[in-house]
């Protein structure tokens, strides 16, 4: 009965398809669709035995970096006050918690922060803590313990149980569930799979003696977007082999801009190609609306000849092409 239903929409609605979409459903996601197919059936090949040894070693490192925080002298007067608060039981996850390591006016390292959070409070996100790191032997402990705690909690506990008991782990490949273009991949989500070598390290391949090959697309985006709106400065910038976000960064922040926001510049970068809304910079930046609109009308004024292409091409610019 779904066959035939769904043959029955094919027939009705095929007629109301322009041909430039329908050469995009026959000759684009038809294909990709068998390649997603033959992707998920091959799978990839996870060493278990690997992923207990390694958990092992990224618990002891987590430890460390935990006692390296709880018992630095300059953090003492906060410990006191969390360890009664919470009757022994402190979790360096909690927001609230860490606000009493580092933030202004609390007992901790009293940190010159200035980012909030929606509720108006400090925001001691990883990558506003990250600018402090080498002011205190602390903030590093703690970073790292954040670091090794998103690795056992996100990989190397989570993926393991999508693979079957010889290893084999056949994630859902699903070519059309994002808007930009772009393969989503869930259960688990492999395109999340970080640099980290102690999570990388747990795919292998399937043959003796075989190797594992990893390749990516240099901001593929950016260079399409390029091409189709001839922005001069990056076209300059990808011709001198520059990095676009330094760029991006510089035009929007200044020449003196900080790793956050050359952070800030990257999102904005992929943002903007997939018309990012002063509401959806806001939200993902934690920032007013104003401030938002005024990053944005920096890029427009850093990328003229971009915004203009993005002005006036449509949803169907890859259609066009």
């Amino acid at each position: 009965l779904d066959f035939h239903c769904t043959w029955e929409l094919y027939r009705k609605l095929k007629a109301d398809i322009s041909p430039k979409l329908f050469w995009l459903y026959q000759d684009l996601q038809i294909p990709l669709q068998h390649a997603a197919a033959d992707m998920e059936e091959n799978g990839l090949q996870l060493d278990l035995e690997w992923v207990k040894k390694k958990r092992a070693e990224v618990v002891k490192t987590q430890e460390e970096n935990e006692r390296l925080v709880l018992s630095h002298p300059d953090l003492a007067r906060a410990i006191r006050f969390l360890d009664k608060k919470t009757k022994g039981k402190i979790n360096l996850n909690s927001a609230d918690q860490a606000r009493e390591l580092f933030a202004p006016g609390r007992r901790g390292l009293r940190l010159n922060l200035t980012e909030f959070t929606e509720g108006r409070k400090y925001s001691v996100k990883d990558d506003v803590l990250e600018k402090f790191e080498d002011k205190h032997p602390a903030i590093k402990a703690y970073l790292n313990w954040k670091k090794s705690q998103t690795s056992i909690n996100n990989f190397i506990d989570k993926f393991p149980t999508f693979a079957n008991e010889d290893g084999l782990l056949r994630a859902r490949i699903n070519p059309c569930h994002v808007v930009s273009g772009r393969l989503s991949v869930t259960n688990p989500p492999l395109q999340a799979f970080p640099d980290d070598p102690r999570v990388r390290g747990m795919v292998v391949s399937r043959w003796k003696g075989g190797e594992i090959l990893a390749a990516d697309y240099s901001q593929f985006e950016m260079r399409l977007i390029t091409n189709m709106s001839w922005e001069p400065k990056l076209v300059r910038a990808f011709e001198n082999d520059a990095d676009v976000h330094d760029l991006t960064a510089s035009l929007v922040f200044g020449p003196g801009f900080t790793k956050e926001e050359r952070s800030k510049a990257k999102r904005m970068n992929f943002g903007m190609v997939n018309e990012l809304s002063v509401w959806g910079m806001a939200n993902q930046f934690v920032i007013l609306e104003k401030e938002a609109a005024k990053l944005i009308r920096q890029f427009r004024k850093g990328y003229p000849k971009l915004y203009e292409y993005l002005k006036e091409s449509s949803a169907d610019t890859l259609i066009d092409l």
